[in-house]
């Protein structure tokens, strides 16, 4: 992946290169300054920022669709956090863009279990529950049981029990409507299984485990004889069963659980995952991407090497020789030989799953934020729109002119947290002021053109782990529609008492460097009240990450040393503490910075005889060779230059470099590059300039 995006930061280097910046020399950038960006620059309002920002962080009120509304909190899936989402989508579309509502699953999903072909539960994070009666066309969220829910075992289509931090066993009789609860004292139990309506065991942190008879209404502890955390178990009758956890343990026992045989995988970290189809054949799987067969009830074991980049997070056979695995970053593994080998497909984007079902020729997964389904075992599809309870991230983009696929983000969590999220969490700095930075660069540059496309993203789930940031850019990935440089806003406003000090934090990689010093060098080239510092510190801190983290330059703006500010994460986060003309003056850097990224274009002046304009391309998509046709403006010979640029923003070919004088002219483009090379097939972008306007067309050649 990081090979693939060097390209993003050689542009962000050249960008630097021919723009003149040099650290320090503040008269050599000022000379080069753009008196288009310098105008976007001056309309930076600081009132309509401090607007924004007193209206997201409940100091003042907001007019939602004519009705008024005060925001109390912003903690991600309440409902203070649903009206701020629908305040920037607001906002985003009275300034002309192209606005729409990412939504995801901000939950990590644990695990996934199904009565039959209509009735299924999923169990994660947060006390999520997720139930459907129509074989997942439709997943309601049943209810928060306020504990990270591990394990889950059904029983019926009304029969359900989920194993959760704490210790804590919970049971529902009646569908999820109602649950009741039993602790056993486990510091955390992980996972649960039963053999019928009464039986079960469940197992946990430090050798915990226990086994109910009365369909767990209560549970007694069983001694393993182990401290190592146990994270999987199966039964196949009341008596003989297995467990697997760290340092390669695997628990066997033939008595319910009474007494138990060890055996220990000296080379392996841990297992997760373990799957018995009778009493002989079984499988575990873990750490380092290791499977362990047997086929004597788990007195010997063999070892087969699957990925060893790969952690094994669950494991189902449907008969002794089909089965499969599912584990970190995405992967999927199948075996058709009983596990002796496996082949490996990755359903979309890297994201950590943890648990699998395969019923009645459905397959459903469950990960980080994820929730997949297959009809046929082979192609799996993302289950989003299926699923109450979504959470948010608002997008706004301002298409480019020359290069629409050629993209820059700036973005901004607009989530907050405090002691009582759910009832109050006003996140003035931490993070109103980064959201009113992108809202107030959105307006200072909607109404401007530029080559290349801006996008301008608010983020939901920062403070749960960069959930809503981690989501976009897994769908970014899956589309292939990676930006070429973030700048991410975050803590922008609090009065340190060195308020011209602002932070440009780089991503986790040296190619967020270019773009960090791109930034520092708007400060002395458009003349802003700020000094700035290139910092490699605070690495899993914001949103920027999760771009970086897939490759892309990314930095993060905000205060000095914004993790000491004294009233993070609590209610004292509020207005008053802050200094809005600083914020002001961040948003300014931001603004200069894209809009010179974006490279800006000059409507022009001339009147409505002064247009430049293309009169059409034949045929188009085309496999040979393609016409175009296009129009100088009315006047004197003008020098005309046309260049063909690939979909990544390399040059191909110049077309046209010379007088032509007003009217239609015609130039035919023979699929061959500067060289006379055949190009591949694929999508193109003729760029036109003329008298100093520019317009542009976009080409399909096709096999």
């Amino acid at each position: 992946m990081r090979g693939f995006h060097r390209t993003p930061a050689l542009r962000i280097a050249a960008f630097i290169l021919l723009s003149g910046f040099a650290s320090g020399a503040a008269d050599a950038a000022c000379s080069e300054q753009d008196p288009l960006v310098s105008g976007m620059v001056g309309e930076t309002s600081r009132v309509y920022l401090d607007g924004i920002l007193r209206g997201l962080s409940g100091e003042s009120p907001v007019v939602i669709d004519g009705e008024e509304f005060r925001i109390e909190t912003r903690f991600s899936g309440s409902d203070g956090m649903e009206l701020a989402a629908s305040l920037l989508e607001q906002e985003f579309q009275n300034l002309g863009l192209e606005v729409r509502r990412h939504e995801y699953l901000g939950w990590f999903l644990e695990d996934v279990e199904f009565a039959d072909s209509l009735s299924g539960w999923i169990v994660g994070d947060r006390g999520t529950i997720l139930r459907t009666e129509d074989g997942g066309g439709h997943w309601v969220l049943q209810g928060d049981l306020d504990k990270h829910l591990y394990g889950l075992e059904v029983l019926t289509e009304s029969r359900a029990l989920i194993v959760a931090h704490g210790g804590t066993v919970y049971r529902t009789a009646d569908g999820g409507r109602t649950w009741e609860s039993t602790e056993t004292g486990a510091r955390r139990l992980r996972a649960i299984s039963f053999v019928d309506s009464l039986n079960g065991w469940t197992c946990g942190d430090r050798g915990s485990a226990f086994r109910t008879r009365d369909g767990g209404v209560s549970w007694a502890p069983l001694d393993t004889r182990t401290a190592a955390n146990l994270h999987a178990t199966s039964f196949v009758d009341s008596m003989r069963g297995w467990m697997c956890g760290d340092n390669g343990y695997v628990l066997r026992t033939g008595d319910g659980g009474w007494n138990w045989e060890e055996f220990r995988a000296e080379d392996q970290p841990g297992f997760r995952a373990i799957c018995f189809i009778d009493s002989q054949r079984g499988w575990v799987g873990g750490n380092g991407g290791t499977v362990l067969r047997t086929v004597d009830g788990g007195l010997s074991w063999s070892s087969v090497g699957v990925d060893t980049a790969v952690a094994i997070r669950d494991l189902e056979f449907w008969n002794p020789d089909r089965g499969w695995a599912c584990g970190e970053e995405g992967f999927l593994f199948e075996t058709r030989d009983g596990g002796a080998s496996w082949d490996r497909s990755a359903p979309g984007a890297p994201a950590d799953l943890s648990s699998l079902a395969l019923r009645h020729g459905d397959g459903w997964m469950v990960g980080s934020y994820t929730l997949l389904r297959s009809r046929d075992l082979v192609d799996w599809e993302y289950q989003v729109s299926t699923v109450e309870g979504r959470w948010t991230n608002v997008e706004a983009t301002l298409p480019g002119t020359v290069f629409p696929d050629v993209s820059y983000v700036i973005c901004g969590h607009f989530d907050s947290i405090s002691g009582i999220p759910s009832l109050r969490a006003p996140g003035a700095d931490d993070n109103a002021s980064g959201t009113a930075l992108v809202v107030t660069a959105a307006r200072a540059l909607s109404g401007h053109c530029f080559e290349k496309t801006l996008r301008f993203v608010c983020f939901s789930g920062e403070e749960q782990g960069l959930r809503g940031s981690c989501s976009y850019v897994g769908d970014l990935l899956r589309s292939g529609d990676l930006p070429e440089g973030v700048i991410n806003a975050d803590m922008v406003a609090y009065d340190t008492g060195t308020e011209d000090q602002v932070w440009i934090t780089t991503g986790d990689g040296a190619d967020s460097r270019p773009l960090a010093e791109a930034c520092s060098s708007m400060v002395w080239a458009y003349g802003l009240d700020l000094l700035p510092s290139i910092t490699t510190t605070m690495y899993g801190a914001s949103d920027h990450l999760s771009f970086s983290g897939a490759g892309v330059p990314a930095v993060m703006v905000s205060h000095a040393d914004p993790t000491s500010y004294p009233y993070i994460h609590s209610v004292g986060d509020q207005y008053r503490l802050l200094n809005p003309q600083f914020a002001r003056e961040v948003t300014r850097l931001a603004v200069a910075a894209a809009a010179v990224l974006a490279v800006p274009v000059d409507s022009g002046t001339g009147g409505e005889n002064f247009r430049l304009r293309f009169s059409g391309v034949r045929p188009n998509p085309f496999s040979g060779a393609a016409d175009i046709r296009y129009v100088v403006p009315d006047g004197d010979t003008h020098r005309v230059i046309m260049r063909l640029y690939d979909v990544r923003g390399r040059l191909v070919r110049t077309l046209v470099d010379g007088d032509r004088a007003p009217g239609a002219h015609d130039v035919r483009w023979d699929g061959a590059d500067a060289r006379g090379n055949s190009v591949s097939p694929g999508v193109f972008f003729v760029r036109l300039e003329v008298g100093g306007q520019t317009t542009a067309t976009k080409l399909l050649r096709v096999e």
